[in-house]
This record gives structure tokens, C-alpha cells and sequence, in this order.
């Protein structure tokens, strides 16, 4: 029996991802750079002597540099057409790169440590950990609304995904002391946390399946439609601000907790390995009833409602002198900052379903970018905080703390946070997104 010719060959089965594969490459992306901006400001200003406003410098710099390489990353990473796919291109060798340039931060040699080169090595090897981080999360994050378009899906993974995340931070942020008194030193604990993110992160992506036959039809998104296209977007902007100086916070929080530790409760490494456990740990334990709380609710009114916790989660930080009090500001922390954790990449899933309901193409990578652009915003705010707290408080380095580092690591730590997270919910009132929207 002669086959019709007119008759379309069968579509080639799409091969379904586990939630599971996808989900653990945040804990590869999560590790290593959870290390470098923990501990990178302490690595160089407490302990290698860097000025604190020449590490607000190096951040003020890169903030530019990073509104020019995210959305070219994306644009690149849209148009990317491969037999394995848009995304694996950039993410694999991304995270190989990341890897040798956050081991090179930690490392300095004999001659990046004079007075003269301390400065340029710290800048140069930042702006590469820190840009080649954006390429490949970039396109990691673009895989999450292409790979699961369900809002139940979508809800199980990033649930997995979040915990993959905590799990990282716990060994990242809170045990880190502990294990670099152990292995004796931040540049050996870096060359174990980079070699071990990338090759997590390799191995998730290999078992993440695009959908191969509907990329060759996709069409091209052209860089200045699509940068206009997102630059015209309302719900991008609401969402972008929010997150950035709600990030703003947070980094400034996660950079200065050592100072906090050393100069305002004067805690040893296991005691600020418990009170960073505390956040990480009590954030871990509650997804899933944060999880509960976006079917029930929705999302974008369950990060409205976490937004507004962080923010009061400022505020016992302002105030606390021992590790015991601490202990109990960083319950409430943590609970409300897995809200956010848990909502935030749902709510830009839903503003990217939203471009392509409105637009008919698929540009995950370049919203992606962009967000992570306007949210990046927060370097330029972290370096104001940074240069108030040593313009206010007499703080330059670890070598000359002045007569006040307690109060500028509290100022660091919370005051300024907290001011940031007030701009940061105000934002937020503003955005409206439709509940219901899936592509099935």
C-alpha cells in the first residue's frame, strides 16, 4: 500500500521535563554566586583593606555594564536556533566561565594584592563573575514559562525550584563561615562551590527538553520591536521597580550580614551560622504553605501580601544586640521572604504570557533580560547605601572601621532596607495581572 505523499509526516513527540531536573539547576546557579555576594564585600574590604566606597565604585560601574549585556544576551538567546536547542548554547559554557572567574575573585595573587592593583583586579574580575552569571541565568530563567506553561506546573516546579534555591543559600550564606574556618580559607571554599554549581547546572540542563520541531517555526524576535515592545510595557515596569528595590535590600542585607555579625552582635562563625540558618531554613520549611497560598489567592495578590512582610521584617533587625533576638527577627524574615522567592519569577511568567497573547511571539530570554536589567537597577542603590553608610559612620575599610562600624553595619542591615522595601510595596499596588491566563 503505496504511503499519500500529500500527507504530513506525524509530529514528533515533545518530550516532557521533570519539574525535579529543571527545578535543581537553581541550586547550581544559587551556590556560587550566593558565596560571591555574601562574602565578596567582606573578602575585600574586611579583609583584604578595599575602601568601601572603591567597592561602591566597582558596583556603580557594573550597574552600567549590565544595563548593556542582559538584553543583548537575551535578544541572542531568542533568536538562537540549534539542535539542542535555544537555551543550552549559552547555558553550559556560561556556567563553566562563571565558575573559573568566581574562583579567579577569590583568589587574588601575590601581585593583585599590592596597594596599586587591588583595586582594578577586584573591578575586572567582578564585572566577568558578575556578566557571565546574567548569560547563563538568562537563559536558565527563560526555560521556566517555555518548558512548564501551566499555572499548576508551573506553581509544582518553581515549589521544587525554591527549595533547590534555599538549599543552596543554607550551605552558600549560613554555613560558609564554618566551612572556610575548616578548609581555611574563601579561595579554596570557591573552587569547591564553582566547580560544583556548574557541573549541577550542566546536568540539569541536559535533561531539560525544549520543544524542538516548535522552535523551527518560531519567528525572530528583532532586537529593537522587541526592546521597544518591553520598553512600552506598563506591567514590566511596575513589576521591574518593585523587584529592584526590593533587591536593593536584599543585596545590601546579604553583603553586610558579616559586618552585622562581627561589629553589632560580635558573634563567632557558628553563631552567625545559626542566625543565617534561621532566615534559610524557617524560608525552606514554609514553600509549600506559600505554595498553598498562590492556588488559593493567586499569585500577584500573595506577593503583594509578602512584599509587604519583608518589609516589616526590617524592622526588629534595627533594633536587635544579641543572637538570641536575632535568631527570632530572622523567623519573621525568613517567612516572609520565601514569599516573594516563591512569587516573583510566577509573577514575569505571567507578564511574558501576557507579551505573547498580545504580540503572537515567544521572547522569553529578552523579558528575562530585561527584568533582570531594571532589576538590576539595585547596584546603583546598594552603592548609594554603601557610600552613606562610610560618608555617615567614618567606616573606609576593615583596616580604619572608624569609631562607629556597629552603626553603619545596622545601617546597612536594616535601616536602609527598609526604607528601600517602602518604594519597593509602593510599586506594587499598581500591578494587575489576570489570574486565569495559562497556554495549556
Amino acid at each position: 500500500m503505496n504511503e499519500n505523499p500529500n500527507t504530513a509526516p506525524p509530529p514528533i513527540p515533545v518530550k516532557e521535563t521533570k519539574p525535579a531536573w529543571y527545578a535543581v539547576g537553581m541550586f547550581g546557579t544559587s551556590l556560587p554566586i550566593n558565596l560571591f555576594r555574601t562574602f565578596g564585600m567582606y573578602f575585600y574590604v574586611s579583609m583584604l583593606g578595599l575602601e568601601l566606597t572603591q567597592w561602591a565604585f566597582i558596583m556603580f560601574v557594573f550597574a552600567f555594564i549590565d544595563f548593556i549585556d542582559s538584553p543583548i544576551y537575551g535578544y541572542f538567546s531568542d533568536r538562537t536556533r540549534t539542535r539542542w536547542g535555544r537555551r543550552r548554547p549559552w547555558i553550559i559554557p556560561g556556567s563553566i566561565l562563571t565558575a573559573l572567574f568566581l574562583i579567579a575573585f577569590f583568589n587574588p595573587g601575590g601581585w593583585a594584592m599590592s596597594a596599586t592593583m587591588l583595586m582594578p583586579y577586584a573591578m575586572v574580575t567582578f564585572i566577568l563573575t558578575e556578566t557571565l552569571d546574567s548569560f547563563t541565568g538568562t537563559s536558565y530563567g527563560a526555560l521556566f514559562p517555555d518548558l512548564f506553561r501551566s499555572a499548576k506546573s508551573r506553581a509544582t516546579t518553581n515549589m521544587y525550584r525554591q527549595i533547590f534555591q534555599f538549599i543552596a543559600m543554607a550551605i552558600g550564606i549560613a554555613v560558609t563561615p564554618v566551612i572556610v574556618d575548616v578548609i581555611g580559607s574563601y579561595g579554596t571554599t570557591a573552587i569547591v562551590y564553582g566547580v560544583v554549581g556548574a557541573v549541577v547546572i550542566i546536568t540539569s540542563n541536559l535533561n531539560c527538553h525544549e520543544r524542538l520541531e516548535e522552535i523551527k517555526t518560531l519567528e525572530k524576535p528583532k532586537f529593537l520591536p522587541a526592546l521597544l515592545d518591553v520598553i512600552k510595557n506598563t506591567k514590566f515596569w511596575i513589576a521591574g521597580l518593585t523587584g529592584a528595590f526590593y533587591t536593593t535590600g536584599v543585596a545590601l542585607l546579604m553583603a553586610s550580614m558579616m559586618f552585622f555579625a562581627n561589629y553589632t552582635l560580635n558573634l563567632s562563625s557558628t553563631e552567625t551560622m545559626i542566625v543565617f540558618a534561621t532566615v534559610l531554613v524557617v524560608a525552606m520549611l514554609v514553600v509549600p504553605l506559600w505554595t498553598y497560598f498562590i492556588r488559593k489567592y493567586g499569585v500577584v495578590p500573595v506577593w503583594k501580601m509578602a512584599l509587604i512582610g519583608v518589609g516589616l521584617a526590617y524592622i526588629p533587625l534595627m533594633f536587635v544586640n544579641s543572637m538570641i533576638a536575632a535568631v527570632f527577627a530572622c523567623v519573621f524574615f525568613g517567612f516572609s521572604y520565601s514569599g516573594v522567592i516563591c512569587t516573583f519569577d510566577l509573577v514575569g511568567a505571567k507578564i511574558i504570557d501576557d507579551d505573547r497573547v498580545r504580540s503572537g511571539i515567544r521572547r522569553e530570554a529578552i523579558f528575562s533580560a530585561m527584568s533582570s536589567f531594571v532589576g538590576r537597577l539595585h547596584r546603583l542603590l546598594v552603592s548609594l547605601g554603601l557610600v552613606l553608610a562610610s560618608v555617615i559612620y567614618g567606616y573606609i575599610s576593615g583596616d580604619e572601621p572608624g569609631e562607629r562600624p556597629a552603626d553603619a553595619a545596622r545601617f546597612m542591615t536594616a535601616f536602609f532596607p527598609f526604607f528601600m522595601m517602602i518604594i519597593s510595596v509602593a510599586f506594587s499596588r499598581f500591578l494587575h495581572l489576570p489570574e486565569n491566563q495559562e497556554d495549556k
